[in-house]
């Protein structure tokens, strides 16, 4: 186990994720990846379907990350896709994409508030940001295609 958690802290430090990035790629919190790290979780590897996303996400083989055996790491990590849209409807896009729609907005204003906070917020902070504003065009733009297929009324409350 040992063996273990000093690969999976090793190989995320080396490709620059902190415990909530990975956390967060593999659909679990930050405390768990630190447990796991840290040695104070109670069983000696995650679950089957746990390791093998997080061995994904970190570019090795899961025979590796588990073991040591097999394959080293190898590339760098798939890019962070972020979910977004009703629970019936889900959609994931690359973390980039997102940025990149939300930049590229026509409006001249909009252009210079994207600009200005950029300059301004940590880079997390602006990614968190950018994403919240797209999801939330998102939803309106999902509720607004509802209504005129007359799936919902146009006061959604109802």
């Amino acid at each position: 186990m040992d063996g273990f958690r000093r690969r999976l802290k090793v190989r995320r430090e080396e490709l620059g994720l902190s415990t909530h990035d990975l956390a967060r790629r593999i659909g679990k919190g930050a405390s768990f990846i630190a447990a796991l790290e840290s040695g104070t979780r109670g069983k000696t590897l995650p679950s089957y379907n746990v390791l093998h996303r997080i061995a994904e996400n970190l570019t090795v083989d899961p025979d590796w990350l588990a073991y040591g055996q097999g394959d080293p790491p190898t590339g760098p990590p798939p890019p962070a896709l972020i979910e977004f849209g009703p629970s019936d409807d889900r959609h994931a896009l690359p973390l980039q994409a997102i940025i990149d729609f939300v930049e590229a907005w026509p409006d001249p204003t909009e252009q210079a508030q994207f600009q200005h906070w950029r300059a301004e917020l940590p880079r997390a902070d602006y990614e968190r940001l950018l994403v919240g504003i797209f999801t939330t065009w998102a939803a309106s733009f999902a509720l607004f295609k509802d209504t005129l297929r007359g799936h919902r009324s146009p006061d959604h409350r109802t």
